[in-house]
């Protein structure tokens, strides 16, 4: 009896850390890569369009989804919340008093 369902091999290239990093995830579900791919295909079949919510992202949003695809991001980490929050909360702050301090020098000037 022969095998009447027919397979084919599926090539993608990408960067060895997405790689590693998915097959890590595969593990953990205890799948295979080649069962997600196969998984991937059928979810896109059923839903008729790709199996999870997709947008056309912004130019700035576009550079850095690929950036941390290639590894090439600059992140910085930080150990609380409070910190990661208070620079910017400090630049915020200084503009506003940049700006409070511009406006008060106009209203001098034009009076």
């Amino acid at each position: 009896m022969t095998n009447t369902v027919s397979e084919v091999v599926v090539k993608a290239r990408m960067p060895l850390r997405l790689r590693t990093g998915a097959e890590a995830v595969f593990s953990k579900l205890g799948i295979t890569s080649s069962a997600a791919v196969r998984i991937f295909y059928a979810e896109t079949i059923r839903f008729g369009q790709l199996p999870f919510l997709t947008e056309v992202p912004r130019t700035a949003t576009a550079r850095a989804l690929s950036e941390a695809i290639e590894g090439t991001s600059v992140t910085r980490r930080f150990d609380r919340a409070e910190t990661a929050f208070a620079e910017p909360t400090a630049k915020v702050k200084k503009n506003a008093e940049r700006n409070r301090a511009g406006k008060k020098a106009g209203k001098r000037k034009t009076t």
